[in-house]
Order: structure tokens, then C-alpha cells, then sequence
């Protein structure tokens, strides 16, 4: 069992592990201290009584061969200088607790621990995440199977599902929402996919709120961007009865705010995701190339900009296997934002944030409308 001599440290002594000793000596000027295979050799060492092993020259080291401590102890609090050689230089930043502890590597150790706790953690939430990914496929289909019978039982199988759902909503925002592939987009005013927009300066709304949370394109300055809001919603949602609706905010008054139905299956991801799509293609239209996209739901933005690289990879597989159920929505999305630089920003839904609760009640007022 090795023995470690600090003769000249933060806490001259004799240490029977590495850690505790490299605790007393690093960023210690000038330390002194050596590796001997049994305690007497080290407590030697500490005493004068044998060659040193320093960081500064050997003359510098000679000239500190003096009065030895206790072990594990200190002097007075005193300058340390040459004459002095087993004054500790206090730390003014260590607690009281570490500068007379005996374990010099209390520091370090605790370090490493909350480095591994961190990765640890950061682990956990990326498969939770993953979780609630599969979960939220699991209810699309569960939800798709509902929308075409409308049978008791599936009703009943969608109620039992409601606890959870809500939980993860409330934690996650729109991860648990029940969405779904199907129907392409058309505008609900010309039917032909072009969004009628008259091309006028558009009004700035402030950028600064909500969380960046990436980019698709080219990263930009939020003076060089204009800002949008945009929302869907889902009336009973998973439901034959679901009624969706889109929102996109522009600014007060806006002659561009946009206020429709969704076409196709009547699910609030796909209310998300196409208020998005339709977004951009008036972005487009208007000749803004910088879009700052505000959106309450987590599930568009991770869609986007993170699990849509793993789904094509995957030929459109979640992890655990089954088909991603928005897929047709995300693709039309991924085509529309060719071209385009978009910061997404993620804000929390119904917290009084101006544009999103502006293009929250377009989605309302959207979700009232006709089917076109």
C-alpha cells in the first residue's frame, strides 16, 4: 500500500491515497511531497529527514526542511512563507467544513459525483422522452381506431387512457396529444394550396419571449427575423365528433392572421403542425426569408428539428418499431420550409402571453368554421 508525504501543502501530512494527497497539493505553489511504500519512509519525508520531491528547484525545497505538524492538522493561520513551511495557504472560497477535514479530496470527489449524477440524469430524460414519444404513438392509433368506429368500447379504451394523458399534457405539453396521418393540406379559402396574402410589410411582434429551442436553415439575429405565433386546436379531440382549427398571429389587426378549418382528420398535432405549414407559406408568399415561429407545442418543434433526421433514416419507424402517424403532415412541413431560415421558439400555452392566446382563439374560432 503506497504512503503519499506532503511536506509542503494545503495539508502537509502523510496520505494513504492519491486523491487525497493530489487534494493537498494541486494549485498549490511550489508543493512538496513524495511516494513512499511504507509510513514511516512518508512521515520522514514530512520531518526533513529525507530527499523531496517538489515542484519548484531543490534549493527552494531545502529551505523548507524544518518544523513538522501533526498529521492531517494545521498550524495557525498565519502567511505561509519559507520559514513557515507548514502553513496552509487557506482557500477563501472553501467552506470551514473542507479546510479542516482530513479527506483533501472531499472537493474532487463531490465534483465527480454530480458529473455522473448529471449524465445520469440527462440519460433518464432522454429515455423518458423517448417514452413519451412511443406513448403518444400508441394513442394516435388508439385514437385513429376511435375516429372510425366510434364504437363503446373504443370510447371506453380512450377514457382509460385519460389519467395519463393528462399527466404527460401537463409535463410535456403536446407530446400526449392525439394526432394523426391522413389528407393533405389545401387552404380552406382557394382550395388549391396558395395562401391568399397581399404582400404588405408585416407588423413586428416582440421576439424575446418563450425558448429557443434551434433552428431549421441558416441561424439569423432576431432584429433580421419577423415574428409569428401560431396554434391549433381539437374540439373532443380523438373523437368522430373532433372539430380542428388552425391560428397564425401576426400583429394586431393584421390583415394576414389567419383564423381556418383543418382539413382532413381532425386532430390537434395536426392542427399544430399545419398552422406551422401555413405559416410559412404566407412567410414565403411575402418574401420574408428570417421566420421567429412561436408555438406552444413541444411535439411540432421536436418533430422538426430533431426526430424528423431519425425518421427518414428509419424509413419512418418510431423506435419501437411503428409507423410514425404524422408522417404526411411532418413531410409537408419539411417541404415547406425549404428555402426558409426558421428560429422555433417554444412558449407556454394559456400563461397570458399576447400572441398566444391571439392565435390560440384564431384555432377556436378556426375549429367553428365549415369543413371546406
Amino acid at each position: 500500500m503506497p504512503f503519499y508525504g506532503v511536506k509542503k501543502g494545503f495539508r502537509p501530512g502523510v496520505y494513504k491515497d492519491w486523491p487525497s494527497c493530489q487534494a493537498s497539493v494541486k494549485k498549490y505553489t511550489n508543493a512538496v511531497y513524495k511516494k513512499f511504500s511504507t509510513e514511516e519512509e512518508a512521515w520522514e519525508f514530512v520531518k526533513g529527514t529525507t530527499s523531496t520531491t517538489t515542484r519548484e528547484d531543490s534549493t527552494a525545497s531545502r529551505t523548507d526542511q524544518a518544523r513538522s505538524p501533526p498529521p492531517f492538522s494545521h498550524a495557525d493561520n498565519s502567511q505561509n512563507t519559507p520559514s513557515t513551511p507548514y502553513q496552509p495557504r487557506k482557500a477563501s472560497s472553501a467552506p470551514a467544513s473542507q479546510e479542516t477535514s482530513p479527506d483533501g479530496a472531499l472537493t474532487f470527489e463531490a465534483i465527480g459525483m454530480l458529473r455522473a449524477t448529471a449524465r445520469a440524469l440527462r440519460a433518464t430524460a432522454e429515455q423518458l422522452l423517448g417514452g413519451v414519444e412511443n406513448l403518444s404513438s400508441q394513442i394516435d392509433q388508439l385514437a385513429g381506431s376511435l375516429h372510425s368506429s366510434g364504437s363503446t368500447p373504443a370510447k371506453a379504451a380512450f377514457a382509460a387512457t385519460g389519467g395519463v394523458k393528462d399527466h404527460l399534457k401537463r409535463s410535456y405539453s403536446d407530446y400526449t396529444s392525439l394526432g394523426g396521418a391522413g389528407g393533405s393540406w389545401n387552404d380552406a379559402k382557394g382550395g388549391d394550396g396558395n395562401v391568399p396574402v397581399k404582400k404588405q410589410k408585416t407588423m413586428k411582434l416582440d421576439p424575446s419571449g418563450g425558448t429557443d429551442c434551434g433552428f431549421t436553415g441558416t441561424p439569423f439575429a432576431d432584429y433580421e427575423g419577423t415574428t409569428v405565433y401560431t396554434d391549433g386546436c381539437s374540439t373532443d379531440n380523438g373523437f368522430a365528433t373532433a372539430k380542428a382549427g388552425i391560428g397564425v398571429y401576426w400583429g394586431p389587426r393584421h390583415p394576414d392572421n389567419a383564423s381556418e378549418r383543418l382539413p382532413g382528420r381532425q386532430t390537434n398535432n395536426r392542427a399544430e403542425i399545419h398552422a406551422a405549414v401555413f405559416a410559412v407559406h404566407q412567410a414565403k408568399v411575402k418574401g420574408i426569408k428570417n421566420l421567429i415561429l412561436h408555438t406552444d407545442s413541444q411535439f411540432l418543434i421536436n418533430g422538426i428539428t430533431k426526430w424528423i433526421l431519425n425518421w427518414k433514416r428509419n424509413g419512418w419507424k418510431l423506435s419501437s418499431g411503428g409507423d410514425v402517424i404524422n408522417r404526411e403532415d411532418f413531410e409537408k412541413l419539411d417541404q415547406e420550409i425549404k428555402g426558409m431560415n426558421i428560429k422555433w421558439m417554444h412558449v407556454r400555452g394559456h400563461c397570458g402571453i399576447e400572441g398566444n392566446e391571439a392565435a390560440d382563439k384564431l384555432a377556436n374560432a378556426g375549429a367553428k368554421k365549415p369543413l371546406v
